[in-house]
């Protein structure tokens, strides 16, 4: 069994977007520990497969983004974070219009999308009434709970 490297860098992006400091795995021919101590997670594989395996774990973490704080908002607009883990949506239907657009005026209580999660369907509302400022998630994306999803800048 070779190493899934994608499936490394999920891992990885999921401790760097959570509170999770070490997550440790292992099975029948594999050990893998990764421990973030800082902004990003490092990674410690010990393996029964071929030295390639220890190379792809090392271009993974070396291919992690590094967190320039591009979703962080302003002062003047809320966030509208993921209330769960699942698969963004910005329209009810594949070909669909999506539910708001940058520059939208929403109302509390508007569907702003959808998170996908265990094949059902959620939607997620408005908080408050504002303007869409911008949407930080491109559609069909998996996103992590507490994740940004747009901005929203209040009505006043």
């Amino acid at each position: 069994m070779g190493i899934d490297v994608e499936l490394i860098k999920q891992l990885m992006q999921l401790m760097v977007s959570s509170n999770v400091s070490e997550l440790e795995f292992e099975g029948a021919d594999i050990r893998l520990k990764l421990r973030r101590n800082g902004a990003a997670p490092a990674a410690v594989v010990e393996s029964t497969g071929a030295q390639s395996d220890r190379a792809a774990l090392a271009d993974a973490a070396a291919s992690q983004p590094v967190d320039d704080n591009s979703d962080v908002a302003t002062a003047d607009v809320a966030v509208v974070k993921s209330p769960i883990v699942g698969t963004f949506y910005r329209s009810p239907a594949p070909g669909a219009e999506p539910f708001v657009h940058p520059g939208d005026y929403v109302t509390k209580g508007k569907t702003l999308c959808i998170i996908e999660a265990m094949k059902v369907m959620n939607e997620i509302e408005s908080d408050l009434d504002g303007k869409v400022v911008k949407i930080l998630i491109e559609d069909a994306q998996p996103v992590e709970y507490s994740q940004p999803l747009m901005w929203i800048e209040p009505a006043r």
